[in-house]
């Protein structure tokens, strides 16, 4: 029997850009519908991944823009990265030029490394924002 592999596609959906990275998953098999149903994605308990509108499943690791998570670790998007600062703060907030964002999330969201100080920078709510840099 023929094996065919699954991949995940994860969407980041940045200030002025998409980017689409596939991650390998050995683990998972797909289960071709019948009677015109839908191909349905198992894990080797039997339960359908979880997925949602950023993450999806397919056997087509060739669709266009995409990218590796295995070869990209940080990925084509620049940004100034600045620090969230509450209101009543007497001192102006930090910005981290130049950053890259990374493949990896953080419970879904974005992090950009600094390569002059070597931080991992989070964007989340009352955390960190960023501004992209002319791609």
């Amino acid at each position: 029997m023929l094996h065919i592999m699954v991949y995940t596609v994860k969407t980041y959906e940045l200030i002025g850009k998409t980017i689409k990275v596939f991650t390998e998953r050995p683990d998972i098999k797909v289960i071709k519908g019948e009677h015109g149903e839908k191909q349905r994605f198992v894990d080797s308990d039997g339960s359908e991944p979880i997925t949602g509108p950023l993450t999806t499943l397919t056997v087509h690791e060739s669709e266009a823009g995409l990218m590796s998570k295995h070869f990209h670790t940080h990925l084509p998007y620049r940004a100034d990265v600045t620090e969230y600062l509450p209101g009543g703060c007497k001192f102006e907030p930090k910005t981290y030029k130049n950053c890259q964002l990374l493949a990896e999330t953080h419970g879904g969201y974005l992090q950009f490394f600094d390569w002059e100080t070597k931080k991992t920078l989070r964007i989340a709510i009352n955390s960190n924002t960023y501004s992209p840099l002319k791609q």
